[in-house]
């Protein structure tokens, strides 16, 4: 029954042995956390077929029980199936096994695989009591509940768990369970791998992680380092954009126009903020608690004097009293530019915004990856709150503000600010004056 392959890498070699390298206990869970290319499903579907061979189970006259389960789908088509005939045609074992739709079979052992799609079978999950193996393919996105429910079942003894996942956010499911908890979950092994650890990498693989690298370097970090993006996979900015954001040193371009954002408070708990922003700097913040529409331009004029703007996005959705105060004082003096701006407005960009506050949040998550620069003020980490759905095609539309505990106010007033696009100063040069008369002499 013996074959002959490689693996990608020592880390993965407790998938064939089963044994933690530092104790040589057989772990009940073993946790693998890696990025893309790191050769974790390749190696733990040939650990499946590997064990599923297994010279013993001819002695014990028994198969080998396996379950492949991921949070959604219901059938091996729709997991890794083709990973594991892959892994059997690379042992050379590929004809010992009828594969079937819904069922692998070892034929000489009578060893099973089968598959589990935990959202859709949460009351078929507790016959999975005498399962030897369970391998949960793309792990990040198994919930909580099923974990709870799914952990307890597999009791048998020497029965073992494998989590497969691409690291997303810290507080996924998984990672709060097995990896990020403060006391270690027992009989845990913990395999972290990215694309180094696989010495099979091809040169097309080498060239579309290099490729990434170069084009968005905070996504390669989570796609191909396995670090964690942040929240969600539909969160707009990800907490790792807002940290390179703090770590960038402001660049000052005294030539541009300063431009301000002003998010006037609605009727809610949240403040009125003026962002004043000059290209890839934020030059000041200022809040103030809700107020009527004469104390909000009030406000909005000692800024003004005392800090100055060339052009203010005042948030008219609510109404446009501010915006229209503004606008009358500013053109009296002809000192600034005031544009009532409205979050519900149709995007210049139709066929990939559904609405104007899509596109300047979405125009500020790429201000901030490419070079613009935050403090270290707490306000700034609710840019992170904020997530997205796909609608019509690729159509981006963000979801509602009312579903969080606080209006991101000073976010909201960084997007506004970055509605109108950069603009160089107008520099007048005065012109040499020219005195009448004539030569004297």
């Amino acid at each position: 029954m013996g074959s002959t392959f490689e693996v990608a890498s020592p880390k993965f070699n407790p998938l064939f042995t089963l044994k933690n390298p530092e104790t040589g206990e057989r772990p009940n869970h073993i946790v693998l956390p890696g990025g893309r290319a790191s050769a974790k499903t390749v190696s733990a579907s040939l650990a499946v077929i590997y064990h599923m061979r297994n010279k013993r189970l001819y002695k014990l006259k028994r198969g080998l029980r396996v379950v492949v389960a991921r949070q959604f789908g219901s059938s091996i088509d729709e997991s890794f199936w083709s990973e594991l005939e892959n892994a059997a045609t690379l042992m050379g074992v590929w004809h010992e096994f009828t594969w079937g739709n819904k069922v692998i079979t070892h034929k000489p052992t009578g060893s099973t695989i089968t598959s589990i799609g935990l959202e859709r079978n949460k009351g078929n999950i507790k016959g999975l009591a005498q399962v030897d193996l369970v391998v949960v393919e793309e792990a990040a996105y198994v919930t909580s509940e099923s974990i709870e429910t799914l952990v307890p079942t597999i009791r048998k003894n020497f029965s073992v768990i494998m989590w497969l996942y691409n690291p997303m956010n810290r507080n996924d499911a998984v990672a709060q369970k097995f990896v990020e908890c403060e006391t270690p979950y027992p009989k845990t092994l913990i395999i972290e791998t990215n694309w180094r650890d696989n010495k099979f990498l091809s040169e097309r693989a080498i060239a579309d992680k290099d490729a990434l690298e170069l084009a968005d370097p905070i996504a390669f970090r989570n796609v191909y380092e396995g670090e964690y993006m942040g929240a969600e996979d539909n969160v707009l900015i990800k907490p790792v954009v807002i940290d390179e954001a703090r770590k960038c040193n402001p660049v000052r371009n005294d030539s541009l126009k300063i431009t301000a954002g002003f998010d006037v408070s609605g009727m809610g708990k949240d403040v009125s903020v003026i962002v004043r922003r000059r290209g890839k700097e934020i030059l000041s913040v200022h809040k103030k608690a809700k107020g009527n529409t004469q104390e909000m331009t009030d406000w909005a004029k000692q800024i003004y004097v005392s800090h100055g703007w060339d052009i203010v996005v005042v948030d008219a959705t609510g109404s446009s009293g501010v915006a229209d105060n503004l606008h009358m004082w500013g053109n009296a003096n002809r000192t600034f530019q005031t544009i009532a701006w409205m979050a519900s407005w149709k995007s210049r960009d139709p066929n990939r915004y559904a609405n104007a506050r899509t596109e300047s949040w979405c125009i500020m998550r790429d201000w901030l990856k490419t070079g613009g620069s935050l403090d270290n003020d707490k306000c700034w980490d609710e840019l992170s709150n904020i997530t997205f759905v796909y609608k019509d095609r690729e159509q981006v539309a963000l979801e509602s503000k009312k579903k969080l505990a606080k209006s991101p106010d000073e976010p909201d007033a960084l997007a506004m600010s970055l509605w109108v696009p950069d603009e160089a100063k107008v520099v007048t040069i005065a012109k040499p004056i020219r005195r009448g008369g004539g030569f004297i002499g």
